[in-house]
């Protein structure tokens, strides 16, 4: 077997690649966390590696993998020999040690589906908002999201979600950086290791674009004000 090396490019974590000529075929591995998130990101994916010079049908295959219904998928695709193998993982990194206590704000930190039984632990428990880090298991998931969101309005429970379609749903705020942004990004990382470049001499890549969106329908039925300085910020505003 040959030597693989990984790269991680944001969200779009690991990039397994063997440097090869261009002039070859590739096979690329493409695991996404569901298969809802397919049509959203794949497009994204094959267009922007249309743009640098790798299309289906001249010279790239492109094998789909779904990591919630298939624990096996990562082990599939690298059974199938790929060239390359993308990820687009939605686990997060909580970062709210120092902040929650610096506003004295306790935190309660749960874990799981978002629907009426995680929202009836954080009402059980006191909790007055929620916030749901990208890790949440709603990313490139509409029915879960759509749960998510409609158990937290039956319960008034004012939540920020790390995606933006919560919130064109009925979810009160959304900031996160673009997964379809970051997945170019991870693209172009893909092309130059395919090119030749050695992974280890690319740079870490940090997310260079936020999205902040707010509903002021959610916001008005909570019986919340919004500041207008957070609203000047917002890049989406649903009235």
């Amino acid at each position: 077997m040959k030597r693989r090396d990984f790269v991680a490019a944001g969200l779009a974590a690991p990039l397994l690649a063997r440097a090869q000529r261009t002039d070859r075929r590739y096979r690329l591995g493409v695991l996404l966390p569901v298969d809802t998130s397919g049509p959203s990101h794949l497009p994204v994916i094959r267009e922007r590696l249309a743009a640098l010079g790798f299309a289906e049908g001249r010279n790239l295959e492109i094998d789909v993998r779904y990591a919630r219904t298939n624990p096996d998928a990562a082990q599939d695709l690298l059974g199938r020999k790929p060239d390359a193998l993308l990820a687009a993982t939605d686990d997060a990194v909580r970062a709210a040690q120092e902040s929650a206590n610096r506003l004295k704000i306790e935190l309660i930190v749960l874990t799981g589906f978002g629907g009426d039984e995680v929202v009836g632990r954080l009402v059980a428990a006191g909790a007055q908002a929620d916030c749901n880090s990208a890790n949440f298991a709603i990313v490139g998931d509409r029915y879960a999201a759509e749960v998510a969101v409609r158990a937290r309005a039956q319960a008034r429970m004012p939540a920020v979600f790390a995606e933006t379609e919560t919130v064109e749903l009925g979810g009160l705020m959304s900031y996160s950086s673009s997964l379809n942004d970051e997945l170019r990004r991870a693209v172009d990382l893909l092309a130059k290791i395919l090119r030749g470049d050695k992974p280890a001499d690319l740079p870490v890549e940090q997310a260079a674009r936020f999205e902040l969106a707010i509903n002021l329908r959610t916001a008005r039925a909570l019986g919340l004000k919004v500041p207008q300085s957070i609203l000047l910020r917002a890049d989406r505003v649903i009235e």
